[in-house]
């Protein structure tokens, strides 16, 4: 195998955006605290999607869960919007259907709470990511690689490497396979 090649596959746009689409990790959940923000990631007490929203759309609101099954959503921006929404139920938005659900941090400490919610474009993440990440070959005749991520939230580094070779082996398995249909193709 040459690792630099490898070193390459890793380091692709195209797998940092599947990454980051798989992982949601281009929507970013911050609780403020004094004068910074501080990322709750996956402790956030909801998630939200936007089902048909653009891959590359940016916007920015703010959610306010008003009881465990509840929130208000105000979207920022020139046309400042607010909705009061049901947890779980699929409703209309300036950015087209949107859901918020629940996770399993919801409780009634967060009630009241605001919680800023950013969806960021995906490849504007996809190459944040790829910034951020290094990758050293331990020695130089090793086939054994070092790969690290910097970020705001450990945990969410964490999900972001394992789901990054997760990606990298399925797509090395499908080029794998496509090989042998091209060649047993070619025999046939």
């Amino acid at each position: 195998v040459n690792v630099a090649n490898e070193i390459l596959q890793f380091r692709t746009k195209t797998l940092m955006r599947e990454v980051v689409s798989r992982l949601n990790a281009e929507i970013s959940y911050k609780l403020k605290d004094g004068f910074r923000y501080n990322e709750l990631y996956n402790r956030a007490p909801f998630a939200i999607r936007f089902p048909d929203a653009l891959p590359e759309s940016y916007f920015t609101l703010n959610v306010t869960l008003k009881s465990p099954k509840q929130a208000e959503v105000t979207f920022l921006g020139d046309n400042e919007k607010s909705l009061t929404v049901n947890l779980n139920d699929t409703v209309a938005s300036p950015y087209g259907k949107m859901v918020v659900t629940p996770t399993m941090y919801s409780n009634d400490t967060w009630v009241g709470t605001r919680i800023l919610v950013t969806k960021f474009p995906l490849s504007y993440m996809a190459s944040y990511y790829q910034g951020m990440m290094g990758i050293q070959q331990e020695e130089d005749e090793a086939s054994i690689l070092t790969l690290s991520l910097k970020d705001s939230s450990p945990e969410r580094a964490d999900d972001v490497l394992n789901m990054l070779i997760t990606v990298y082996n399925e797509d090395e398995k499908k080029k794998k396979n496509q090989v042998a249909v091209n060649t047993a193709n070619f025999i046939n």
